[in-house]
């Protein structure tokens, strides 16, 4: 896994289909918005399997960036010098990091 420097991120996506603004329902209290989606920063210590059952438990999974702009304001939300699990794995066989759900970023550029 990769870590980055910032807190365990989640989030929690309404729906895939892109919908006007004065659809989309607020976002829990706690949690922050940017486009469609939901963030909470997640401020414990704990293994990548508990983040995991963590965010599940939230309906939510651990964040994945589907631009660049998205990995910006989220990253921008999250205190700095801490390390975290987002969904980005890099596996011993593999030479960069893959998404481990679909996104449309390529690692290498964040």
């Amino acid at each position: 896994m990769i870590f980055i420097p910032f807190a365990l991120l989640l989030t929690l996506t309404s729906t895939e289909v892109v919908r006007p603004s004065s659809l989309i329902p607020p976002c829990p209290p706690g949690w922050s918005q940017f486009l469609d989606s939901c963030y909470h920063i997640e401020n414990r210590t704990m293994s990548l399997p508990k983040a995991e059952k963590r965010c599940a438990s939230k309906g939510a999974t651990l964040f994945v960036a589907n631009s660049l702009e998205e990995f910006d304001n989220i990253t921008r939300l999250a205190p700095r010098n801490l390390f975290s699990w987002i969904g980005l794995a890099q596996f011993e066989e593999r030479t960069s990091p893959i998404w481990q759900t679909t996104s449309r970023i390529d690692p290498s550029s964040l």
